[in-house]
């Protein structure tokens, strides 16, 4: 999400964590991670 410029978007982390059903904090933590490459994505 992040590479596609969702996080541009006014609101975007509110509601990427309402619908991933986790903290806006925990979103800004994951994008915290991606920047600095030590981000490990998980296949579901």
């Amino acid at each position: 999400l992040y590479e596609k410029g969702i996080f541009d978007i006014k609101d975007a982390i509110n509601q990427v964590a309402d619908r991933l059903n986790i903290s806006k904090h925990t979103v800004y933590l994951y994008i915290r991670q991606f920047k600095s490459g030590d981000f490990q994505g998980q296949d579901k």
